[in-house]
């Protein structure tokens, strides 16, 4: 989520003990609750995506 909007990018999950999720692109350890999982695996997976990508409509409740 950036400038209003949200981008589709793949980040990591590391195991430190519990798994956390980080975001090296967006310099976020953790990685904050704009990270939406639709598809996890193997880079070949991210064909998936194809199926929701401009098709998912996100309504934002709150910020802080």
């Amino acid at each position: 989520y950036m400038n209003g909007r949200f981008y589709y990018h793949a980040w990591n999950v590391l195991y430190l003990g519990d798994w956390v999720t980080v975001d090296a692109l967006m310099g976020q350890m953790p990685a904050d609750v704009t990270h939406i999982r639709f598809i996890r695996g193997e880079p070949d997976k991210q064909i998936d995506l194809i199926k929701v990508i401009g098709k998912v409509k996100i309504n934002i409740l709150e910020q802080s």
